[in-house]
């Protein structure tokens, strides 16, 4: 969240794995070309999160839910999400996400 805030997309980005798109709907290479439009240093966001569960799945995927509140000037949700995080050599990496009803 701290990366996302100050606009850091490395840093962001280092949190996700590269095997995979975190989301179903895009590729990898699109993935990554969409939050490099809309993560950046020039944008004034506030992220706020409330964690609400956290498990292991018997496949070894951590799974975490939360609530997620994004304010910007031009746009605010308030959201569930989940993500799933998978032990990678280097850390938890963000397997997948989905924003839950």
């Amino acid at each position: 969240v701290l990366a996302w805030g100050a606009g850091d997309i490395e840093a962001y980005l280092s949190f996700y794995t590269k095997a995979r798109s975190p989301r179903d709907d895009m590729n990898r290479s699109q993935w990554e070309a969409s939050r490099r439009q809309r993560v950046s240093p020039d944008r004034d966001v506030e992220i706020n999160l409330k964690l609400e569960s956290l498990g292991i799945g018997d496949s070894g995927l951590f799974d975490v839910v939360f609530r997620q509140e994004y304010i910007s000037p031009n746009y605010q949700d308030n959201v569930r999400k989940r993500l799933f995080l998978l032990r990678e050599a280097d850390g938890l990496k963000i397997w997948k996400e989905e924003v839950l009803p």
